[in-house]
């Protein structure tokens, strides 16, 4: 869902569906006057006009596909969870604990939808593309989801605890918030397009063009790339001093620390030739917005968005391990 979701987003594919059809919308157009109907309602749109007026409905139907199959993924990935959910509940199969934990991801759910449609709504008027902060919303909450999905599968597999908190865990629970943060900040990258900015120093030219000066960290791409860059460095001495303490401290686990460090240097290697792939395409992408479908620096781009994920996996499985008692 998180790779769907992220090509949706590089290939600019997420605004062509203009409307949110929770249950019509589960079928696709079915008919040539259908699909004009579709195509005519996307040209009234500022995408169209300013990025990809004159498309054929053939090139239309590329990127109107990976969008219908996103919000097809999502509906089906909603239909998954909560028809075995029902059944284990009727069976009394579940814990009330983890009942209440599984409604409440359920729910999240539902809310992810909604802010899907949120995040979309606002390319359909003024903008070419989505707000940068409702992206940042919609991916935050996407990975919160995943995060408390695979916390409860730790609990139900390990289910013994420490009381105590160590200071490792502490550290590990410090790392989980960087890392969200660092996702945060990506998100901005793919929502200014930042990555096609050409970087030359640490504090570069332009990076405080915009008045008041706490819109640059959000809105202005310079300053947005700047930022991404500076934290990763900094997420990256963290994690780094991090491991080498756990490796240290735990003989029988250390193997967990080694694969937090391997999944640092993928996700800083995916990075940099993310923003190698990317640089000198601005015009080009610009004029032939539906050409983004499956292009390599896209899909480098993905790469790097789930290279973020496992990431933020290792590091909850060792969170998750550091409240485990210690024969465990």
């Amino acid at each position: 869902m998180v790779l769907l979701g992220g090509l949706t987003r590089l290939t600019d594919s997420g605004l062509s569906i203009t409307e949110w059809q929770p249950l019509s919308g589960i079928l696709p157009p079915l008919s040539e006057a259908e699909w004009g109907e579709y195509f005519a309602k996307y040209q009234q749109i500022p995408e169209y006009h300013e990025i990809n007026k004159g498309i054929s409905l053939g090139e239309f139907k590329e990127i109107f596909w990976l969008e219908y199959i996103h919000r097809l993924f999502g509906r089906l990935v909603g239909l998954l969870f909560f028809v075995p959910f029902v059944y284990f509940v009727i069976n009394k199969m579940l814990s009330l604990k983890v009942i209440v934990r599984l409604s409440m991801i359920f729910g999240l759910g539902a809310v992810q939808g909604a802010i899907g449609w949120y995040m979309v709504s606002s390319g359909l008027t003024e903008r070419t593309d989505v707000s940068q902060y409702r992206l940042a919303l919609h991916l935050i909450m996407a990975l919160l989801i995943y995060s408390i999905l695979l916390w409860t599968v730790m609990d139900i597999k390990y289910p013994a605890r420490r009381s105590d908190f160590n200071f490792l865990s502490i550290y590990s629970k410090w790392l989980t918030c960087f890392i969200f943060f660092m996702i945060f900040l990506g998100a901005l990258m793919a929502g200014t397009d930042a990555g096609f900015v050409y970087i030359d120093g640490i504090i570069p030219f332009g990076a405080y063009d915009l008045s008041p000066w706490w819109r640059n960290h959000f809105e202005n791409p310079v300053m947005i790339q700047t930022q991404h860059k500076l934290v990763a460095i900094m997420l990256a001495v963290d994690i780094i001093s991090f491991s080498i303490i756990f490796i240290i401290q735990n003989d029988r686990g250390r193997f967990l620390g080694f694969a937090l460090i391997a999944a640092l240097a993928l996700q800083i290697a995916l990075g940099i030739a993310t923003l190698y792939h990317f640089r000198g395409l601005e015009e080009y992408f610009a004029a032939n917005g539906y050409k983004k479908m499956f292009q390599f620096p896209v899909m480098v781009a993905v790469v790097h968005q789930l290279g973020a994920l496992l990431l933020l996996t290792v590091n909850l499985i060792i969170s998750h391990k550091l409240l485990r008692k210690e024969e465990e």
